[in-house]
Parts: structure tokens; sequence; C-alpha cells
């Protein structure tokens, strides 16, 4: 017969795989995490943190400095401004992201329908001339999020919402994945990094299943 001890050190670990919280073993993350830190040691990144949730689980979740997590606020205007407007701590940044990879649906409750988010992630474009974007890979724009990556069929399968100071929010349809990259600096200076740290993730979890 086993001590009770390892008995109960067992059914840890078996718990611990039930509840998913084990994901991240499949997943090496530790390119992204030297990437991010460099670039927090030669760029002013004061808060860097990522956070990454697949299948529903956190499979990363790191901050590279400190900031301060403000309950979700409006700010104190009456009328908010729709661009910006928005405080967020990461985590529920993270469950904003998964209602809209979940189609709409959060803990059991429809937030937006599945035609609105289908809508969000179409090209609103209509093939209109690019006169200027912060993209020069020639990506289109959707409602509110651009479209990252297409299949060949010109459905959205990355959508994400870059702010003007490098908040970098994404979702990723093929993989069920969510990312939120929380930062503030120059989004031209950083999209090189972003872009970077999205590929790496993506390389990493496909080599990872």
């Amino acid at each position: 017969m086993l001590p009770k001890s390892i008995v109960i050190a067992l059914v840890a670990i078996l718990m611990s795989l039930i509840n998913g919280s084990a994901s991240s073993l499949a997943y090496d993350f530790t390119p992204v995490t030297t990437l991010i830190q460099n670039a927090v040691d030669t760029i002013p990144l004061p808060g860097a943190s990522l956070l990454l949730i697949k299948d529903g689980q956190v499979i990363y979740e790191k901050a590279f400095g400190t900031y301060t997590m403000a309950d979700a606020s409006y700010g104190k205007s009456a009328n908010p401004n729709l661009g910006g407007g928005v405080s967020l701590k990461l985590r529920d940044y993270g469950n904003f992201l998964q209602m809209v990879l979940s189609g709409g649906m959060f803990n059991g409750q429809r937030v937006l329908s599945e035609n609105a988010l289908r809508e969000m992630a179409r090209d609103q474009t209509n093939g209109a001339p690019i006169t200027f974007s912060p993209y020069t890979d020639g990506r289109r724009y959707g409602l509110g999020v651009w479209r990252d990556i297409v299949d060949a069929q010109g459905h959205a399968v990355q959508i994400s919402s870059q702010g003007l100071f490098g908040f970098s929010p994404w979702v990723d349809y093929k993989r069920n994945l969510i990312g939120v990259f929380l930062v503030q600096n120059n989004a031209l200076k950083l999209k090189p990094v972003v872009n970077q740290m999205q590929q790496m993730i993506r390389d990493i979890i496909d080599k990872g299943q």
C-alpha cells in the first residue's frame, strides 16, 4: 500500500491534468520570453506583460515589469471615448478575446451574435486602394480589427487590433488561441517585435501539436 503522502501527490497531479493546468508543458516559450526581455532591455517598455490562452486554458502569462491592475473603467467622462476609452486588467481583456474566439459566447451567455463577429472579421474595404496603412504587407481591415492572416478562401485566420501605443491583442482562429501583449510605447517601433513574437508563438504551438 502506498504511503498517504504519495497518494495525495498522485491525486494532485491527476487533478491538475484534468483541469488543464499542465497544458503549458507541451510548449517551450523560452524564445518568446527572451525576445520580449531583450525588447524590454533595449526599448522603454514599462509594465510589459504577455498572456496566451489556448483551448480556454492559460498556457503562458508573464509580467516583465510592474503595472497597476485597475478595475474595469470607462474613464471619468460620461461619454466614453471609443478609441482607448476603456481600461481593463490583463485577464479581463483575455476574457473578452475568449468571447470573440468562442463565437460570441462567454460563461454560457451570448454577448455578441455570430453574425456580428463574422462581419467584424470580414474585409470591409471592398477592394478600395490603400493610400495609407501602418502595415506594408497589404493586409485589409474589418470592423475595428486588422485581418492579419487569411486563408485561400479569404476568411480571416488571425485578427488583431493594435493600439497607437503598442497594446497588441489578437485572436488566432486556426490555433484556438488568443494573445494579449500589454505594453505602452510607439506602435510603429514595436511592430517588428510583435510580428516576430506572434510568428514564434505560432511556430511553437504548431511544433507542440
